[in-house]
């Protein structure tokens, strides 16, 4: 018996080994249970019902009324949908936006002799006699019209550009931004100046039978608000940033002598702010600066003015032979012959007090001049030249035959000719 229950010891042993595992699964399973789905997540919150019926009532609701609306407009108001109306509503569209890239690659087009070109919110524009073109930097053509300009002239702004065709043949202007034709106007005889500023304000000049000048004044929706009649010749006209002020600059035959009568008046005004007369001079050209004072080039001279009308500082150009001379709200750029061949050329540039900052010694015919707001560009025939003025370095460029203009586009200067326009690169 005691032998038994020893060869019986092993296998009670084993046997409780294998209960005592059973056991332990037991246990686990009691004390992991298994979950049971109630259901409960398929159970809507009635809170969350209730926002969505009122967004869903609301959501009819609009529809009703826009349908509503859209009915009423083209049955009452059914005259006022034009397409005048309807461009008026794009006026301030802008799709592109200034200097939207970074680099701006060369640009294929059908141009001619009397092509105007600019930088117009980042993008080039080409004026030739029929056409009115904006070119992306990339060169892919963005905006496209016609027009029935045979010398078209072109006036960029911040917001608009203004078009108008210089001499006898349509005395017409239009009005662009970069998106449509805005406005269209024509006289009954020619246009001969035109100016605008940055808020979209802007003066035409034009004559009649019985005036030697007329210069109608629009505010940046296109409504004449003043109009000034002169016997005189009306030379330059100039508006200010702020579209408020505009400057007109007149000759006349004083007793065998030339006079000139510059006139500041607000653009509904019809009482000048001041007039001003400069005995035995022609004025060129005008322009407001930053500062707020009016600087206006005369044959002989450069003239500063207070917006009062005071004589602030004058710049004597007697004596200069071959002159060029051209100004922005910067700088004064003043290029004339060094030499009686005139293949050497004096370049002086002065700043917004007439004081002169920098003069430089250049050679060859000279096309045009394009002041910016730190640089100045000059385009020769064969060449470009970028002169840095806070840095005072000179820089040049070859570029091809018959350029006829250039541009800024951001710091970088582009060439333009009568078939396609190019970055100019003008290295380190």
């Amino acid at each position: 018996m005691e032998e038994n229950k020893k060869n019986n010891g092993p296998a009670e042993k084993n046997k409780g080994n294998k209960s005592g595992y059973r056991l332990i699964k037991k246990r686990s399973s009691v004390l992991m249970p298994k979950a049971k789905y109630d259901g409960s997540f398929d159970k809507e919150n009635p809170y969350y019902i209730k926002i969505a019926n009122r967004y869903a009532i609301l959501k009819y609701v609009s529809i009703l009324l826009t349908f509503v609306f859209a009915v009423t407009m083209l049955t009452a108001f059914s005259s006022d949908i034009t397409p005048e109306n309807f461009q008026y509503l794009l006026k301030d569209l802008d799709i592109t936006g200034a200097l939207s890239e970074n680099s701006f690659d060369s640009v294929i087009f059908s141009g001619g002799s009397t092509s105007s070109f600019g930088i117009y919110r980042g993008e080039l524009a080409v004026i030739n006699a029929g056409s009115t073109m904006l070119y992306k930097p990339s060169g892919a053509l963005s905006y496209s019209d016609t027009n029935k300009f045979y010398n078209p002239r072109l006036v960029i702004s911040d917001k608009y550009m203004l078009i108008y065709d210089r001499g006898d043949t349509t005395h017409t202007y239009s009005i662009h931004n970069s998106f449509a034709k805005l406005h269209e106007e024509r006289y009954n005889y020619p246009i001969t100046l035109a100016d605008m500023s940055s808020k979209g304000t802007y003066a035409v000049v034009t004559r009649d039978d019985s005036f030697r000048s007329i210069v109608y004044v629009y505010d940046a929706n296109f409504k004449l608000k003043n109009t000034v009649k002169k016997d005189k010749y009306v030379l330059t006209v100039s508006m200010n940033d702020a579209g408020n002020k505009v400057a007109i600059s007149s000759v006349y035959d004083n007793d065998g002598a030339f006079e000139s009568e510059i006139m500041v008046l607000g653009i509904s005004s019809e009482k000048a702010d001041f007039t001003v007369t400069e005995k035995g001079r022609i004025p060129l050209k005008s322009k407001w600066l930053k500062s707020g004072n009016l600087a206006v080039v005369f044959s002989d001279c450069a003239i500063l003015y207070s917006p009062k009308g005071q004589r602030i500082a004058t710049l004597d150009l007697t004596g200069l032979a071959a002159h060029n001379l051209e100004l922005n709200s910067s700088f004064v750029v003043s290029v004339h012959n060094s030499t009686v061949l005139g293949y050497d050329k004096t370049v002086n540039i002065y700043d917004q007090n007439l004081e002169l900052v920098m003069t430089e010694s250049l050679e060859g015919e000279l096309i045009t001049i394009l002041p910016g707001e730190d640089k100045v560009c000059l385009l020769f025939e064969d060449r470009a030249v970028l002169i840095d003025v806070d840095s005072k370095s000179v820089k040049e460029t070859p570029v091809k035959p018959n350029a006829k203009d250039v541009a800024f586009y951001g710091d970088t200067v582009i060439v333009c000719y009568s078939g396609g326009a190019e970055p100019l690169n003008f290295g380190k």
